[in-house]
Protein backbone atom coordinates (compact mmCIF):
# COMPACT_ATOMS: atom_id res chain seq x y z
CA UNK A 1 0.00 0.00 0.00
CA UNK A 2 2.84 2.64 0.92
CA UNK A 3 4.02 1.82 -2.65
CA UNK A 4 1.21 2.49 -4.43
CA UNK A 5 1.09 5.75 -2.71
CA UNK A 6 4.49 6.91 -3.65
CA UNK A 7 3.93 6.11 -7.53
CA UNK A 8 0.51 8.35 -6.74
CA UNK A 9 2.49 10.97 -5.44
CA UNK A 10 5.45 11.33 -8.33
CA UNK A 11 2.69 11.15 -10.71
CA UNK A 12 0.84 13.83 -9.31
CA UNK A 13 4.29 15.48 -9.24
CA UNK A 14 5.11 15.07 -13.00
CA UNK A 15 1.82 16.26 -13.96
CA UNK A 16 1.92 19.36 -12.34
CA UNK A 17 4.85 20.10 -13.77
CA UNK A 18 3.65 19.40 -16.93
CA UNK A 19 0.90 21.58 -16.91
CA UNK A 20 2.98 24.59 -15.66
CA UNK A 21 4.89 23.86 -18.54
CA UNK A 22 2.12 24.03 -20.83
CA UNK A 23 1.23 27.25 -18.98
CA UNK A 24 4.39 29.25 -19.47
CA UNK A 25 4.14 27.73 -23.62
CA UNK A 26 0.89 29.47 -23.49
CA UNK A 27 1.50 32.94 -21.42
CA UNK A 28 5.07 33.44 -24.00
CA UNK A 29 3.63 32.58 -27.07
CA UNK A 30 0.72 35.14 -26.20
CA UNK A 31 2.54 38.02 -25.15
CA UNK A 32 4.81 37.55 -27.96
CA UNK A 33 1.68 38.19 -29.96
CA UNK A 34 0.30 41.08 -28.30
CA UNK A 35 3.71 42.62 -28.02
CA UNK A 36 4.43 42.13 -31.64
CA UNK A 37 0.59 43.88 -32.68
CA UNK A 38 1.23 46.70 -30.53
CA UNK A 39 4.81 47.00 -32.53
CA UNK A 40 2.62 46.81 -35.79
CA UNK A 41 -0.13 49.20 -34.31
CA UNK A 42 2.81 51.46 -33.35
CA UNK A 43 4.42 51.66 -36.62
CA UNK A 44 1.03 52.12 -38.71
CA UNK A 45 -0.04 54.68 -36.58
CA UNK A 46 3.05 56.84 -36.78
CA UNK A 47 2.57 59.79 -39.10
CA UNK A 48 4.48 60.22 -42.29
CA UNK A 49 6.61 63.34 -42.55
CA UNK A 50 6.42 64.58 -46.15
CA UNK A 51 8.66 67.13 -48.15
CA UNK A 52 8.02 70.71 -48.55
CA UNK A 53 9.75 73.94 -50.12
CA UNK A 54 8.72 77.30 -48.62
CA UNK A 55 9.02 80.73 -50.43
CA UNK A 56 9.62 83.74 -48.38
CA UNK A 57 8.41 86.09 -51.35
CA UNK A 58 5.46 83.43 -51.69
CA UNK A 59 6.12 83.44 -55.64
CA UNK A 60 8.74 84.29 -58.63
CA UNK A 61 8.95 88.16 -57.74
CA UNK A 62 12.02 89.77 -58.75
CA UNK A 63 11.41 92.77 -56.67
CA UNK A 64 11.33 91.22 -53.55
CA UNK A 65 14.06 89.51 -51.33
CA UNK A 66 13.11 86.30 -50.61
CA UNK A 67 14.66 82.79 -49.98
CA UNK A 68 13.73 79.35 -51.38
CA UNK A 69 14.97 76.27 -49.78
CA UNK A 70 18.55 76.56 -49.20
CA UNK A 71 18.98 79.24 -52.15
CA UNK A 72 18.76 82.81 -51.52
CA UNK A 73 17.83 85.74 -54.67
CA UNK A 74 21.29 87.30 -55.85
CA UNK A 75 21.98 89.86 -58.33
CA UNK A 76 24.06 87.39 -61.01
CA UNK A 77 25.19 91.06 -63.01
CA UNK A 78 24.29 94.73 -62.48
CA UNK A 79 20.98 94.27 -64.10
CA UNK A 80 19.68 90.39 -63.66
CA UNK A 81 18.12 89.18 -60.56
CA UNK A 82 19.10 84.56 -59.79
CA UNK A 83 15.19 84.79 -58.23
CA UNK A 84 14.62 81.68 -56.01
CA UNK A 85 11.01 79.62 -55.97
CA UNK A 86 9.97 76.30 -54.98
CA UNK A 87 8.65 73.97 -58.00
CA UNK A 88 6.16 71.86 -56.26
CA UNK A 89 8.40 70.52 -53.01
CA UNK A 90 11.86 71.32 -54.79
CA UNK A 91 13.89 74.79 -54.61
CA UNK A 92 14.95 76.01 -57.96
CA UNK A 93 16.54 79.25 -59.45
CA UNK A 94 16.01 81.40 -62.40
CA UNK A 95 17.41 83.74 -64.05
CA UNK A 96 14.91 87.33 -64.57
CA UNK A 97 16.22 90.38 -66.34
CA UNK A 98 15.78 93.47 -64.56
CA UNK A 99 12.70 95.19 -66.51
CA UNK A 100 14.73 99.02 -65.57
CA UNK A 101 18.20 97.91 -65.87
CA UNK A 102 19.11 97.97 -62.33
CA UNK A 103 19.72 94.92 -59.35
CA UNK A 104 21.18 95.79 -56.53
CA UNK A 105 21.27 93.39 -53.24
CA UNK A 106 19.24 90.56 -54.49
CA UNK A 107 16.14 92.49 -55.74
CA UNK A 108 15.53 94.37 -59.20
CA UNK A 109 14.49 98.27 -58.62
CA UNK A 110 11.22 99.63 -59.75
CA UNK A 111 10.65 101.99 -62.41
CA UNK A 112 11.20 104.48 -59.61
CA UNK A 113 14.11 103.57 -57.76
CA UNK A 114 15.64 102.49 -60.73
CA UNK A 115 15.15 106.88 -61.69
CA UNK A 116 16.58 108.07 -58.03
CA UNK A 117 19.65 104.90 -58.43
CA UNK A 118 20.45 107.11 -61.35
CA UNK A 119 20.16 110.60 -60.25
CA UNK A 120 22.20 109.52 -57.23
CA UNK A 121 25.49 108.24 -59.71
CA UNK A 122 24.95 111.50 -61.50
CA UNK A 123 25.56 113.15 -58.43
CA UNK A 124 27.81 110.89 -57.39
CA UNK A 125 29.67 111.25 -60.78
CA UNK A 126 29.26 115.09 -61.16
CA UNK A 127 31.44 115.70 -57.80
CA UNK A 128 34.14 112.87 -58.91
CA UNK A 129 37.51 114.48 -59.96
CA UNK A 130 38.33 112.97 -63.51
CA UNK A 131 41.33 113.23 -65.61
CA UNK A 132 41.32 112.09 -69.38
CA UNK A 133 45.03 111.67 -69.57
CA UNK A 134 44.74 109.37 -66.17
CA UNK A 135 46.99 111.60 -64.08
CA UNK A 136 50.59 113.07 -64.27
CA UNK A 137 50.82 111.95 -68.10
CA UNK A 138 53.30 114.76 -69.49
CA UNK A 139 53.22 113.01 -73.20
CA UNK A 140 49.52 112.85 -73.45
CA UNK A 141 47.43 116.23 -73.61
CA UNK A 142 44.39 116.13 -70.63
CA UNK A 143 41.62 117.51 -69.23
CA UNK A 144 41.00 117.28 -64.93
CA UNK A 145 37.30 118.16 -64.14
CA UNK A 146 35.39 117.98 -60.97
CA UNK A 147 31.52 119.85 -61.03
CA UNK A 148 31.77 122.51 -62.94
CA UNK A 149 35.49 122.89 -62.67
CA UNK A 150 37.64 122.05 -65.78
CA UNK A 151 41.08 122.75 -66.34
CA UNK A 152 43.38 121.41 -69.70
CA UNK A 153 46.70 120.54 -69.86
CA UNK A 154 48.88 123.49 -71.59
CA UNK A 155 51.77 125.11 -72.84
CA UNK A 156 52.65 128.61 -71.14
CA UNK A 157 52.62 131.31 -73.49
CA UNK A 158 53.45 133.82 -70.31
CA UNK A 159 55.83 133.14 -67.64
CA UNK A 160 53.32 131.69 -65.09
CA UNK A 161 54.44 131.08 -61.48
CA UNK A 162 57.81 131.73 -61.87
CA UNK A 163 58.07 129.29 -64.58
CA UNK A 164 59.15 130.41 -68.31
CA UNK A 165 57.21 130.00 -71.41
CA UNK A 166 57.32 126.97 -72.98
CA UNK A 167 56.87 124.90 -69.78
CA UNK A 168 54.45 122.41 -69.43
CA UNK A 169 51.28 123.43 -67.21
CA UNK A 170 49.59 119.52 -66.12
CA UNK A 171 47.06 119.43 -64.76
CA UNK A 172 45.62 115.97 -62.45
CA UNK A 173 43.22 115.11 -59.74
CA UNK A 174 44.02 115.26 -55.99
CA UNK A 175 41.77 113.91 -52.77
CA UNK A 176 39.41 114.38 -55.30
CA UNK A 177 40.41 118.20 -56.27
CA UNK A 178 41.87 119.60 -59.90
CA UNK A 179 45.40 120.52 -58.94
CA UNK A 180 48.27 120.96 -61.39
CA UNK A 181 51.95 121.19 -61.27
CA UNK A 182 55.06 123.11 -64.21
CA UNK A 183 57.69 121.44 -65.15
CA UNK A 184 60.13 121.05 -68.16
CA UNK A 185 59.71 119.04 -70.66
CA UNK A 186 63.46 118.62 -71.23
CA UNK A 187 64.14 117.58 -67.65
CA UNK A 188 61.57 114.81 -68.15
CA UNK A 189 62.86 113.17 -71.23
CA UNK A 190 61.12 115.43 -73.51
CA UNK A 191 62.09 117.76 -76.85
CA UNK A 192 59.43 120.91 -75.91
CA UNK A 193 56.30 121.59 -74.87
CA UNK A 194 53.42 121.34 -78.17
CA UNK A 195 50.12 120.79 -79.11
CA UNK A 196 48.95 117.34 -79.92
CA UNK A 197 45.91 115.81 -81.22
CA UNK A 198 44.55 115.28 -77.56
CA UNK A 199 46.01 118.49 -76.40
CA UNK A 200 49.15 120.48 -74.98
CA UNK A 201 51.65 118.23 -74.01
CA UNK A 202 55.79 117.11 -73.81
CA UNK A 203 57.62 116.19 -77.29
CA UNK A 204 58.78 112.79 -76.94
CA UNK A 205 62.24 112.29 -78.02
CA UNK A 206 62.93 110.48 -81.39
CA UNK A 207 63.79 107.25 -81.16
CA UNK A 208 67.03 105.97 -82.52
CA UNK A 209 66.99 103.00 -85.58
CA UNK A 210 69.35 101.25 -87.31
CA UNK A 211 68.79 99.08 -90.70
CA UNK A 212 70.54 98.41 -93.54
CA UNK A 213 74.16 100.73 -92.49
CA UNK A 214 71.94 103.58 -91.69
CA UNK A 215 72.11 105.26 -88.40
CA UNK A 216 70.43 107.87 -86.89
CA UNK A 217 72.62 111.18 -84.80
CA UNK A 218 72.76 113.97 -83.40
CA UNK A 219 74.15 115.94 -86.37
CA UNK A 220 73.26 118.79 -88.00
CA UNK A 221 71.65 118.45 -91.71
CA UNK A 222 69.01 121.02 -91.59
CA UNK A 223 66.43 118.87 -91.03
CA UNK A 224 66.12 119.11 -87.29
CA UNK A 225 63.14 120.51 -85.52
CA UNK A 226 62.66 123.05 -82.94
CA UNK A 227 60.29 123.65 -80.39
CA UNK A 228 60.23 126.34 -77.35
CA UNK A 229 63.37 126.52 -75.88
CA UNK A 230 64.77 123.14 -77.52
CA UNK A 231 67.29 122.19 -79.46
CA UNK A 232 66.67 120.47 -82.74
CA UNK A 233 68.05 116.89 -83.70
CA UNK A 234 68.87 115.99 -87.55
CA UNK A 235 69.32 113.08 -89.14
CA UNK A 236 72.35 111.72 -90.99
CA UNK A 237 72.05 108.86 -93.23
CA UNK A 238 75.34 106.71 -93.38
Amino acid sequence: MKSSSNEKAVLLIVTIIGVLGVVALLFNAVSGDMTGQATSLLKISKPAIKATCTDSDGMIDSYTLGKAGSYTDVCKDADTVTEAYCDGTSAKTKDLDCKFGYCLDGVCLTQSDAEAYEAELAAEAASTCTDSDNGQDYFIGGIATVGAILERDYCLEKETEGYHPGYLYETYCENNLVTHEIINCEEHGGLDCTTTATGDACREQPRATTSGGSSTGGGSSGSGTSGKGSTGIGLNLG
